[in-house]
């Protein structure tokens, strides 16, 4: 793997001695995914002036998430600042990232809430949900409040977010049933709900099935079955 990059990274020098913007592009790129600063830095600038600024925008924003990757949260911070200039959004949300990274829920919210209020964005007021789904920077958790603004937000992802929180029985055991079915329904295009569904022996969802099973034995039978012979914990009878 390691002689393969340096057969990449010397076959684009040689192009980007002769000129060859694309020769550039590939050169830094390859820098950034080997995480090597020196090597990004040298030829940053070079390629910054030789191509247009929606190409600048997208390689700076590969540039800070590699930053973010290894940790350099300053350095990040500091390139997503200058990022915001040309693109607010995009740049929010990678200062948000950041901000969580070195747990300063408090600043992210701050920014999410002016996405969501001035820009009227849906991404930003989803991911408020779930600061307060959570507890994330609010004063008070408010489970029911982060759904209710997750909804708002009408994102597809946000349905999924809801459905894990009844799984998790957050907002009632009578609403775990539900969301498994839910995220059921979503397993082959979604690997969080395929993990969370193919979770072995949810124990949330087998004491509420446990539950109206026992329940329904109960009403045909007139009373509850003697569940102590089984064992200590069990609150069936095997089958």
């Amino acid at each position: 793997m390691i002689n393969d990059e340096l057969k990449m990274t010397n076959c684009f020098k040689k192009g980007e001695m002769n000129q060859e913007i694309d020769s550039l592009k590939s050169l830094v790129k390859l820098y950034i995914k080997m995480q090597d600063f020196e090597g990004v830095e040298k030829y940053r600038k070079k390629l910054f002036l030789a191509i247009e600024k929606n190409e600048r925008l997208e390689l700076l924003e590969l540039i800070i998430k590699m930053n973010i990757e290894c940790k350099d949260y300053d350095r990040a911070l500091r390139l997503a600042k200058f990022y915001q200039k040309s693109d607010y959004v995009n740049a929010s949300f990678l200062l948000v990232e950041i901000y969580e990274r070195k747990d300063n829920y408090k600043t992210a919210l701050d920014i999410l809430f002016k996405l969501a209020k001035e820009y009227k964005n849906k991404r930003a007021l989803k991911r408020i949900g779930e600061y307060y789904i959570y507890g994330y920077g609010v004063i008070k958790r408010d489970v029911d409040k982060g759904i209710t603004l997750i909804q708002r937000s009408g994102l597809r992802s946000g349905r999924e977010i809801i459905s894990i929180c009844y799984l998790k029985g957050m907002c009632g055991e009578e609403m775990i049933e539900k969301g498994f079915m839910a995220l059921a329904q979503t397993t082959e295009s979604s690997k969080t709900a395929a993990l969370y569904v193919r979770w072995p022996l949810h124990f949330r969802l087998l004491r509420h099935m446990f539950s109206s099973l026992r329940n329904l034995r109960y009403n045909s039978h007139r009373q509850a079955p003697d569940c102590s012979k089984f064992g200590a914990g069990r609150s069936v009878p095997p089958a």
